[in-house]
């Protein structure tokens, strides 16, 4: 339980928050790698793919600067729920706009905010758990997240294997994506969060 607690609605929110950010983010990183691929697939240089990559570099460390920034201002569940939308934008992006490479920049710099999931889950995990506890519940759901996506690249080398397109995979993503944040919400409103001290 949270805080000592009974289990309550905001503790399986809590749950629900780690399996959909933790997995969600772990897709906007694991996509970065079939970002050369999607960029083939439609008919592109490989050096669209390279560059394409160095753009979700620059998202990188553009999210890194920007990130404690943010967490300062909105605190970390808003800030996490903000870099979710960015993630989630991008995906959204790059389903409706595949072909026009000035919109497929701009997705990829938004791509490389994904990077900053594993600081948003440790921040959140801090205002969710005793300071005592904090280690291992964090080590448990980022096991708990690696195991959630441990399948996710089999699944895209099939649908794409399947259909020839990234564009039904990068709507499911930006869908996911946009649900996460809405589960967040409804914790913060229905569930009780430990602030600590």
């Amino acid at each position: 339980s949270l805080g000592g607690s009974a289990v309550t609605l905001g503790e399986i929110g809590t749950y629900l928050f780690i399996l959909f950010t933790v997995s969600m983010t772990g897709k906007g990183i694991q996509m970065t790698s079939y970002i050369p691929q999607y960029s083939t697939s439609l008919g592109y240089a490989l050096e669209v793919g390279g560059s394409l990559t160095s753009a979700i570099m620059i998202g990188n460390f553009t999210a890194k600067f920007l990130y404690g920034i943010v967490c300062d201002w909105l605190g970390a569940w808003k800030s996490v729920q903000v870099f979710l939308v960015i993630i989630g934008t991008s995906f959204l992006l790059l389903s409706l706009f595949g072909g026009v490479l000035p919109v497929m920049y701009i997705a990829c710099v938004l791509l490389g905010f994904s990077y900053m999931s594993g600081l948003g889950l440790s921040m959140v995990a801090v205002e969710l758990f005793d300071k005592d506890r904090f280690e291992t519940q964090y080590s448990r759901n980022s096991m708990f997240g690696t195991i959630v996506t441990t399948p996710l690249p089999y699944i895209v080398s099939y649908v794409f294997d399947k259909t020839g397109s990234f564009r039904l995979i990068f709507m499911a993503y930006a869908f996911m994506m946009f649900l996460a944040v809405v589960l967040i919400s409804l914790r913060n409103r229905f569930g009780v969060i430990k602030q600590t001290s």
